[in-house]
């Protein structure tokens, strides 16, 4: 339809150009580019075949160069094949000599420059391969020569560009990551879509250059870019930041979050994460990131370790024992839920005095690694744990036990609770907050501010919530 429609439009023209076929030459090309009609006379020679292709690609520029793309577009949409591989092999050398004339950078592109790269990205899907080596190779080096300075330079941005080039764009591309150079974060984003992983760990290195040269004022974004890239390099040089005490505390905490963001981890830097995750100099939130590190690695063995966290005595222990909680079941899941009650009934500075702390502890077993209520089959695995834990001989693993099943316990589970209602097991200063927990989907549990002496109280209190959720009396 569309080849239908542009034949008949230009078809008084070609017509017309046909008479005159034995007198169009460059000079008329150049003329026309003037005229009100010229524009159509043009069209009609670039589609006619009976001109030669040189004559057809001068025609092509030429409409190009006053930027009626309408007709530049749709005429090399409806070329034959073969007709159009020829007047594009004769074209490109055209728009490779405009688009490298010209201003050069920090000036700004001239608009036959423009013209030039706007008509070659055109061409380029449609060209045959004696000269899409020579386009491609063009468009990069008019892209990376003033990234900056042309990005939004013509109909096609730099980035449109640079993605339609593809995986050969990515090794000029890396060359523009220089000292002082500001657009690293657009760069490496582009390269991550199209850059091989050998291209990419050269931008890594060069950011790391750049980083060093900032001398501890390494901007948060510039090592974003830096983790956007990757590599073992870039992975050291992160956690190098992290442990370093002597560089502000955003920059530490802004390596570390980078290492994260981008998935870094790796088995190869465990000692690295755990010397600064172990180092009470370290900031709380250098520590917590470090741990989420570790925990991103996936190896369960390092479980026992993170267990010790439950033992923490440095100024930020309440948190730090509720972060070890969070780690371990991120990493091992439900059944590390004994091992956990465990170490805090050996704790000797009893879980009981930390009120944040029990209710962090209950609220963990209720909820998935990204602090949903948990599905069936999450809580069936959590449920699996505990019962086996209201045998236990300390109290306090006991009265997790049976508050964790008060919030998601089955009706299976209220005669086993209902057997502790005499429980006189001690418990210190163990006081439930008011609030609102979500137990699955749409499920809401309200629950007041309860102060449980002993076992027995949380087991009262647990059969009351088991009594509203499955209709037990």
């Amino acid at each position: 339809m569309e080849k239908r429609y542009l034949i008949t439009h230009f078809f008084i023209l070609t017509v017309f150009t046909t008479i005159l076929a034995c007198t169009v030459t460059s000079k008329d090309i150049e003329t026309w580019k003037k005229t009100q009609k010229g524009p159509d006379k043009l069209a009609a020679v670039l589609l006619d075949t009976k001109y030669t292709p040189r004559l057809r690609a001068e025609a092509a520029w030429a409409l190009a160069s006053i930027e009626d793309w309408n007709k530049f577009d749709k005429a090399f949409k409806v070329l034959e094949p073969s007709s159009r591989a020829s007047v594009i092999e004769q074209l490109v050398p055209l728009l490779v000599n405009a688009i490298k004339e010209g201003n050069k950078p920090p000036s700004p592109p001239t608009a036959e420059q423009v013209a030039a790269k706007d008509a070659l990205y055109v061409v380029l899907p449609l060209a045959p391969q004696s000269v899409k080596p020579q386009i491609e190779d063009a468009l990069v080096q008019w892209c990376v020569e003033d990234f900056n300075g042309r990005f939004f330079a013509g109909r096609y941005s730099v980035e449109v560009v640079l993605m339609n080039v593809g995986p050969k764009a990515a090794s000029g591309l890396v060359q523009t990551l220089v000292p002082g150079f500001l657009a690293y974060d657009k760069v490496t984003e582009i390269l991550s879509k199209i850059a091989s992983a050998d291209v990419k760990e050269e931008a890594g290195k060069r950011l790391i250059l750049m980083a060093r040269e900032r001398q501890g004022k390494v901007e948060e974004p510039l090592l974003v870019a830096m983790a956007r890239m990757g590599g073992r390099e870039v992975r050291q040089f992160l956690l190098e930041l992290g442990a370093n005490l002597k560089i502000p505390a955003r920059v530490q905490r802004g390596g570390l979050i980078a290492y994260l963001q981008y998935k870094l981890c790796n088995k190869e830097d465990m000692d690295k994460l755990f010397a600064i995750a172990e180092d009470p100099q370290q900031d709380y939130m250098s520590r917590n990131f470090a741990y989420d590190a570790i925990v991103c690695i996936g190896d369960k063995s390092v479980v026992p370790r993170l267990l010790k966290l439950i033992h923490e005595t440095g100024k930020d222990k309440d948190k730090f024992r509720g972060v070890g909680v969070d780690e371990i079941m991120k990493l091992a899941g439900p059944e590390a839920i004994p091992a956990i009650l465990k170490e805090i009934a050996s704790e000797k500075d009893p879980w009981e005095n930390f009120e944040d702390l029990r209710d962090f502890v209950m609220l963990r077993f209720t909820q998935d690694n990204d602090g949903k209520p948990l599905d069936e089959n999450g809580r069936k695995k959590v449920l699996e744990q505990l019962r086996p834990l209201l045998g236990a001989k300390e109290s306090i693993s006991r009265g997790i036990a049976i508050f964790t099943l008060g919030l998601i316990g089955e009706e299976e589970d209220y005669e086993k609770v209902k057997k502790f209602i005499s429980d006189g097991g001690k418990l210190k200063d163990w006081k439930a907050k008011e609030g609102e927990i979500m137990i699955g989907e749409g499920k809401i549990i309200k629950v007041d501010a309860v102060d449980f002496k002993t076992v027995g109280d949380v087991a009262k209190w647990s059969l009351t919530q088991l009594e509203k959720r499955i209709g037990k009396k």
